[in-house]
Formats: structure tokens, C-alpha cells, sequence
């Protein structure tokens, strides 16, 4: 399938089990992800932390949660080795910028969040 190629027709029953945070949609008995209707090629560690920020938004998931979460008995991953912090970077290029904000809170973990368009207060002396 080609990545660049608009989402898919998908069944109401997919449509319902899809999470949608900001530009991004998830389609998790496929294992898919779509930004601005845009598929997204992302690992299965990538696709696991951001289905588990997902779930969640604005939720504070720790790097322990996220390894016991990749580390579960019935999945294999390649996270040995590598760390949550390089699978977050990495997450972080392949969805790009405005489709949501991976944020890291310092000393806890980390959060995915929408990105809200502020508008611009009119100066009162202008």
C-alpha cells in the first residue's frame, strides 16, 4: 500500500474502534495511523506508545510504563536496546509538526496533546 495514499474505505465498525487525537487517526486492529489522511509507517514499538498516549491524551505515561507496556509477555519488540527516548524522537519526526505535540514533562514521562491554533489578541495601543 502506498503511505502516501489517503485513508482507506474503512467499515462503520472500524470508524468506531478508531481513536482520533487532533489530525491524527488510529486504527488499531490494523495497526495504522493516518495524519491529515496521510498513512504513517511507524515501527511496532512507535505505533505502541503512541496508541498508548492516545488512549489517553493529556495522561502522563512514565518510561516504566512504557517498558512494562512494550515488554508484555505476549508481544516481541525491538525495544531492547534502544530507548523510549529515541522510539519518542523518532515518533516525533514521522508525525511531523501540527498533528499533535508529543510533550515531555520533565522527571514523569510523556504526553500527547492537541495543538490548538491561538488567536492573536489585536494590540490595544495599535
Amino acid at each position: 500500500m502506498d503511505p502516501t495514499a489517503p485513508t482507506p474505505s474503512t467499515t462503520p465498525a472500524e470508524e468506531a474502534e478508531a481513536i482520533r487525537v487532533g489530525k491524527i487517526v488510529i486504527y488499531p486492529d490494523r495497526y495504522e495511523v493516518y495524519v491529515d489522511r496521510r498513512r504513517v509507517e511507524l515501527t511496532l514499538t512507535q505505533f505502541h506508545l503512541l496508541f498508548a498516549m492516545a488512549h489517553r491524551p493529556g495522561w502522563i505515561i512514565s518510561p516504566d510504563q512504557f517498558q512494562r507496556r512494550l515488554s508484555h509477555p505476549r508481544r516481541q519488540h525491538a525495544a531492547a536496546g534502544a530507548s523510549i527516548k529515541h522510539h519518542i524522537a523518532a515518533l516525533r519526526r514521522k508525525l511531523g509538526p501540527g498533528a499533535v505535540q508529543v510533550q515531555t514533562v520533565r522527571g514523569q514521562g510523556y504526553r500527547l496533546s492537541e495543538i490548538h491554533a491561538h488567536p492573536v489578541e489585536p494590540d490595544p495601543a495599535g
